[in-house]
């Protein structure tokens, strides 16, 4: 009895060292083909290590992250969302991991219910923060756009819903810029184009 206890931890044992040694091979790997751009085998190589540890992705969130980079920077935006999906049911305090994932958003409601959540978990991330003033901001560019672009009718029942929005995500920016000139410079740039100030 002893000598099967023994023998099953040293298997155990063994089997972790070279899950090791496996993992910080694939990983050196996936570094060098980010450094040379390589992105399509730098997945591979992160791959390797995700699906070795499936029966724990906790153990490997950073690749998680790396890997949904990776698959943005491949316009593999499905996959780049179900990791950053999977990062965040194990990580939900990662600010990163919510930027990542809110540029591969198109809507902007679910861009701002996404910050909401983020800030939610991290009241004081200042690029959260800025992000949620950004795409309040940004919602008043589609009635322009469609105007310039497609000659579509000005919808002002839309616009009277959304155009608060947009003046409040100014307002909240302005707040922000008393902590640092970078923001002051932002708020000035952006809270001061003719769309806002003329509602």
């Amino acid at each position: 009895m002893k000598k099967a206890i023994q023998f099953s931890l040293f298997f155990l044992i063994s089997t972790l060292s070279f899950a090791q040694s496996e993992y910080t091979i694939w990983r050196k790997e996936a570094i060098q083909y980010i450094e040379k751009n390589d992105a399509k085998n730098a997945i591979v190589s992160l791959s390797k290590i995700i699906t070795s540890f499936r029966k724990s992705p906790n153990a490997v969130l950073e690749e998680y992250l790396l890997r949904a980079k990776l698959y943005t920077a491949t316009s593999q935006y499905e996959n780049a969302v179900t990791d950053l999906n999977v990062y965040l049911l194990y990580d939900s305090s990662c600010a990163e991991a919510y930027l990542s994932k809110l540029i591969l958003i198109d809507n902007q409601q679910q861009k701002i219910a996404l910050l909401n959540s983020a800030l939610q978990r991290l009241p004081n991330e200042t690029e959260l923060l800025i992000q949620k003033c950004i795409v309040k901001i940004g919602i008043v560019s589609s009635y322009w756009e469609m105007q310039q672009n497609n000659g579509t009718a000005f919808n002002k029942r839309q616009a009277a819903i959304d155009i608060p929005i947009a003046k409040q995500g100014c307002s909240e920016l302005q707040q922000l810029a008393n902590q640092s000139t970078g923001i002051k410079e932002l708020y000035k740039k952006i809270c001061k184009i003719s769309e806002i100030n003329e509602f």
